[in-house]
């Protein structure tokens, strides 16, 4: 039993020896992990977006419109836009039963158009060539041309709105050629209209 105490004794200082770590070994640092660490990262805002500059069209000079009149009758008025460069003033009265104007390209008196409310209005076919023509806005109108030798007489007969306006123009063959553009400008600016009070009674009476 003596024999065995010191034995015991050996074995418990070797085990309490193996378990003790080394007073000089160094502290390991805390093991860091692989993975990146996630900061707050503000996304940026998204801009707005930024609308295209739309082309601008150029106007070809000389082409720009020219100044819109109103030739009023008894009850229904005509609308029509000069061709630029062209003027115009009143032969007789801007409105009324027979109300006129005379339009013509920078003055130009040997190609003046005639603009007229005509009541009744009547012509002579002999020697009259007659052609319907589409002016305006689908307006059918009535095309009066007669010629003697190089003179032409142009007359445009509209249909009634109830009021009768009439378009006349005489001049040469050479000269309906070198404006005949600028007029057809002027046809296709061409709109009947009723005036106001006509209006307000049809609407009284439907």
């Amino acid at each position: 039993m003596k024999r065995l105490l010191p034995l015991l004794l050996i074995f418990v200082l070797l085990a309490g020896c193996g378990s003790a770590a080394p007073a000089n070994m160094p502290e390991q640092a805390p093991a860091q992990s692989a993975e990146p660490s996630a900061q707050a990262v503000d996304a940026p805002e998204p801009s707005a977006p930024v609308e295209p500059a739309l082309p601008t069209a150029a106007v070809p000079e000389g082409e720009e419109g020219g100044e819109a009149i109103t030739l009023d009758g008894l009850d229904s008025y005509l609308r029509l836009t000069l061709p630029a460069g062209w003027v115009w003033h009143e032969a007789g009265s801007k409105t009324g039963e027979e109300s006129s104007l005379v339009l013509s390209p920078n003055g130009d008196e040997s190609f003046a158009v005639s603009v007229r409310c005509w009541p009744n209005f009547g012509m002579c076919g002999t020697g009259v060539s007659f052609e319907e023509k589409l002016v305006g806005n689908g307006i059918r109108a009535t095309l009066a041309t007669e010629r003697t030798g190089e003179s032409l007489m142009w007359t445009l007969i509209l249909p009634p709105s109830p009021d009768q306006f009439v378009l006349t123009l005489s001049c040469t063959e050479s000269s309906m050629e070198a404006h005949a553009a600028e007029l057809g400008q002027l046809l296709e600016s061409l709109q009947l209209g009723q005036l106001a009070h006509l209006t307000v009674e049809q609407g009284a009476t439907g």
